[in-house]
């Protein structure tokens, strides 16, 4: 279970608090994304909720189920609306426990952090001839600095310092092998750029 003595806040009584939604923890900054790969942590939880009722800030119990009969048994839980419940607290610590732990990746964050590392007009990187990234823009090489880059094409994860061509705009990437098979030859150059078109054409429908 979990201790609800570390609870310092408590909008809604002393207790557990869980969230209904996953977005809830990430964009209300409980969930820290730290260090280069830009990760968080969030477990999958199984509460026993019991009867609920909404809570209060200065609800240390939940009161009792009966307002006529203060001795009465107390509600089980706590929560944030009676007709939409996105909050949840525990007032026991043995009502939850875990039951998968996520690693959530945020590649907004992650794709900022790159682009702050890897300056634009650095010598060392070479444009991919032939072949552009979904809206159109031209490719540039670097080297991958952790090992949660993902291709885009293969949807494989690179090794940490593979090389990639990758367009910092778009946030889209491409590895060495993939951008082999996409690169015009001399003598297939029509057919490779066709199949190039209509993987872009493709890309534009879905995100449609």
């Amino acid at each position: 279970g979990f201790l609800r003595d570390y609870n310092k806040t408590h909008l809604y009584g002393k207790g557990v608090y869980f969230a209904r939604d996953a977005r809830y923890p990430i964009y209300k900054g409980y969930a820290v994304f730290e260090g280069t790969t830009c990760c968080t942590e969030l477990l999958y939880c199984r509460m026993v909720c019991g009867e609920s009722t909404v809570g209060k800030e200065t609800y240390i119990r939940p009161p009792p189920k009966s307002s006529s009969d203060p001795r009465s048994h107390e509600f089980e839980s706590m929560i944030d609306s009676i007709s939409d419940p996105t909050i949840f607290v525990a007032t026991n610590d043995f009502q939850s426990y875990p039951v998968f732990k996520f690693v959530v990746q945020d590649k907004l964050r992650k794709a900022n952090q790159f682009n702050s590392q890897v300056p634009v007009n650095s010598q060392s990187q070479q444009r991919l001839s032939g072949v552009v990234c979904p809206n159109n823009h031209s490719l540039t090489s670097f080297r991958a600095p952790h090992q949660y880059f993902i291709c885009d094409v293969c949807k494989q994860n690179v090794a940490t310092n593979d090389l990639l061509y990758g367009c910092r705009s778009c946030n889209w990437d491409m590895c060495v092998p993939c951008s082999r098979n996409r690169v015009p030859s001399n003598n297939h150059s029509s057919s490779n750029l066709r199949a190039n078109n209509n993987y872009n054409q493709s890309y534009q429908k879905k995100k449609q």
